[in-house]
């Protein structure tokens, strides 16, 4: 029996830890192997919802501390009862890879621990919040603003919008960061590193999956950087440069250059910048690099 207490959250390091020693304990017990697999689904479960989450605007009349920690709880509770209750079928699908019922072909699951725990870590290492995202990114922004004469703020709000706040910014099969902040895809024209991820493009008015390359950079600033590089040297964007001292005007004029297929695109920048969240930690992230 697991040493887990039943109402335990899978997102919590203990109890990973817990799941841990009961596998050093019975390392070929099927119920363990089923563990395992639901505690990377609850993971899997609870990191999708935070990223859906961040992605989307916030609304100011429903926004408050105490709504954003009820919205956590649910959110927590949700990715540790779904598992249990048949999920998403990807513990399912776990167990069978790893070789539930058949000893000779199992994973041992002490080892699918381990590598749990190491993803884990991994993923809070780059996991940040809003405040440190927006105050990270300020400095190289602003320098950003003054070289093409954009507007900070427009600039801000792309990378918010293409990354959802730094929770979805672009990894690797290894979950190495491209530090990529403007979706800026890998054509014949890129000589740099590149990432291979599945992406989302509306084609003829649909939403539809496919695999690109994006560029990756070394960091944040190597991204920006760039970014100014391929406004200022794209002729298709210049109109949208000239009419960058207006952030709105600006988010309009990228959009009907093709800069992305989201017919929304646009107006989900102007909403970012619209909003008090947004406001707020620009004014306290300018205040800290003053």
């Amino acid at each position: 029996m697991s040493s887990i207490p039943s109402n335990s959250l899978y997102t919590d390091f203990n109890s990973l830890s817990l799941l841990r020693n009961d596998a050093e304990v019975n390392p070929n017990s099927d119920a363990t192997l089923r563990e395992v697999a639901q505690q990377f689904e609850s993971l899997f479960l609870h990191m999708m919802l935070k990223s859906m989450r961040s992605a989307v605007p916030e609304s100011d009349l429903m926004s408050s501390q105490q709504t954003g920690f009820y919205q956590e709880m649910l959110d927590q509770q949700l990715s540790t009862e779904l598992p249990k209750q048949g999920g998403i079928g990807l513990a399912d699908i776990i167990v069978q890879q790893l070789g539930g019922n058949q000893a000779g072909n199992r994973t041992n699951e002490k080892d699918s621990v381990d590598e749990g725990l190491s993803f884990l870590k991994h993923k809070t290492d780059y996991a940040v919040s809003r405040d440190q995202f927006v105050a990270e990114l300020l400095p190289a922004v602003n320098n950003a603003s003054q070289e093409l004469g954009i507007q900070r703020d427009a600039i801000l709000a792309q990378a918010i919008l293409e990354t959802g706040w730094g929770q979805s910014i672009i990894h690797d099969n290894q979950g190495r960061n491209s530090h990529n902040l403007f979706g800026i895809k890998a054509d014949d024209r890129w000589q740099g590193e590149k990432v291979t991820t599945r992406t989302y493009e509306f084609i003829d008015g649909a939403l539809q999956a496919r695999y690109e390359d994006f560029r990756a950079y070394a960091s944040y600033q190597e991204s920006i950087e760039d970014y100014v590089s391929f406004l200022s040297s794209n002729p298709r964007y210049q109109e949208a440069v000239e009419s960058g001292r207006d952030a709105g005007t600006f988010a309009e004029k990228i959009q009907q250059a093709g800069y992305a297929t989201d017919p929304e695109y646009a107006q989900k920048v102007k909403d970012i910048i619209a909003g008090n969240t947004f406001q707020s930690l620009v004014a306290n992230a300018a205040v800290g690099d003053s």
